[in-house]
Order: C-alpha cells, then structure tokens, then sequence
C-alpha cells in the first residue's frame, strides 16, 4: 500500500471561490494563478497522483492580496500510483 503525507503552509485567505467571488484580481494575478494551477496538475501527474475533485473550492489562496499564491487542497477522493487516461 501507499501512503501519502501533505504538508501545506498555513492559509490565511481561504479558496478560491470565495477570493472571485470579491473585487476582480489584476490579469497578471490570474494568469500567474493559471500558471499555478497547471503547474500542480503537472506534478500530480508526474507522480502518478490522481486528485479527482478540482474545483474551485479546493484551490486556496495565500493572501487576500494580489501577492497571493494558489495551494491544491482535499485530496480526500484521490488515488496514489494509479495512472488514469482520459476518454477522447
């Protein structure tokens, strides 16, 4: 068996639905955001984690403010070492 072990800085901002829901980040943020967030689906696939819930909710940020990093967050229904294809 696998076991996995995250260890994340602390969040103080909250997800990311709850970050758009109030004023509009700079088009820099979002695309640095973007950039985050692809780059975790990368590395996730590179070792083989599945996560199989990404939504919004589950995308912290760091800060309030435009200087705010994205975290992925609740791996709860994810899978270690299982490769999965998707359908064309």
């Amino acid at each position: 068996t696998h076991t996995a072990c995250l260890v994340a800085t602390p969040v103080c901002w909250g997800d990311m639905s709850k970050r758009l829901r109030g004023a509009c980040p700079s088009r820099a943020t979002r695309l640095r955001w973007v950039g985050q967030m692809l780059h975790a689906a990368a590395v996730l696939e590179d070792v083989g984690v599945s996560h199989f819930d990404l939504k919004m909710s589950n995308w912290l940020v760091t800060s309030e403010g435009e200087d705010g990093d994205v975290m992925l967050n609740d791996f709860g229904i994810g899978k270690v070492g299982e490769r999965h294809s998707v359908p064309d």
